[in-house]
């Protein structure tokens, strides 16, 4: 016997020990021995695209699944849920900017730190390491509400020079244009282009 001998490839690991038994399994049961049971994940094609790479020890292999989300259980759980925050934070611009410019920061604040929470979130496949189009859909969630931010702090400084006309335009202006205008918009291009 020689010690330390790379005695099979990682392209025969699928064929060895556990993997052996795989032959005879259905995809759901694949599935479930691969993936999060939360149901988000599905294997994208078959076994066919299954793939086994030596990172450069001898004794590791990295095995490679592709796999796509299942959009019903993550528009319901994920998507969902974060348009509803958003248009939380959007809402607090109904609040009258003379008594409650403080409630209104603090209810887009909080809901920014929802969303970042979100975003920050594991998915249950390890460790990403590039964006995927949620981190993306959550930054402009992010943004979408930074800009409500600003308008809160412009229509307080407006208020605090005694300009409150021009508050009040500013800000009936911008609540319906960011709730009924810019923020569906960017919405649709999200899915469309997601």
């Amino acid at each position: 016997s020689v010690s330390d001998a790379n005695l099979y490839a990682c392209g025969d690991a699928l064929r060895q020990d556990n993997w052996e038994s795989t032959s005879g399994l259905s995809s759901s049961e694949l599935t479930s021995m691969l993936l999060p049971s939360t149901g988000e994940w599905v294997i994208h094609q078959s076994m066919n695209d299954f793939g086994m790479t030596q990172p450069g020890q001898p004794s590791s292999c990295v095995l490679s699944v592709h796999v796509r989300r299942n959009w019903v259980i993550f528009t319901v759980k994920q998507v969902i849920p974060t348009i509803m925050v958003t248009y939380g934070g959007l809402l607090s611009l109904l609040m009258d900017p003379h008594d409650h410019t403080g409630d209104r920061c603090a209810q887009i604040l909080v809901a920014i730190l929802i969303v970042m929470i979100g975003l920050q979130q594991d998915l249950g496949l390890g460790k990403i390491q590039y964006l995927i189009w949620f981190d993306y859909f959550n930054i402009v969630q992010i943004a979408i509400l930074l800009i409500a931010l600003a308008e809160t702090m412009w229509v307080h400084r407006l208020v605090q020079r005694g300009e409150d006309g021009k508050a009040a335009t500013t800000d009936r202006v911008l609540l319906l244009l960011l709730t009924l205008g810019v923020y569906p918009v960017v919405l649709v291009s999200m899915f469309l282009f997601g």
